[in-house]
């Protein structure tokens, strides 16, 4: 949840190929919601270590969606592969002008 609902970023865990995708949407998780970000940071703590991941904004020519107006961010990592759940801080993502910053969740 990204401010009090304004909007919400939902993860996707693919474990076999270690990728994570995240969708912007808006409060009520019906539409999505575009955003400006090129990429935006997570930091992923398993166990005691804490891992960065940046979440690259992937273009859809079929939705007209590019880099920079997007709202489907994806990253891939090895050691996604073996993780189940895990917490993790949203380092900052902008969603139409306001900027989120330091927002912890858990996956799933």
């Amino acid at each position: 949840m990204l401010g009090d609902e304004i909007y919400h970023l939902e993860f996707l865990l693919d474990p076999a190929i270690g990728q994570l995708s995240a969708y912007v949407l808006d409060g009520e998780m019906e539409d999505f919601i575009r955003s400006a970000a090129p990429s935006f940071e997570i930091v992923v703590t398993l166990g005691k270590e804490k891992c960065p991941l940046l979440l690259h904004a992937v273009a859809n020519s079929a939705t007209g969606e590019t880099v920079g107006d997007r709202s489907f961010f994806e990253t891939s990592a090895e050691w996604l592969k073996p993780a189940k759940d895990f917490d993790a801080l949203l380092t900052k993502l902008e969603v139409r002008g306001t900027t989120f910053t330091n927002i912890a969740f858990n996956f799933p």
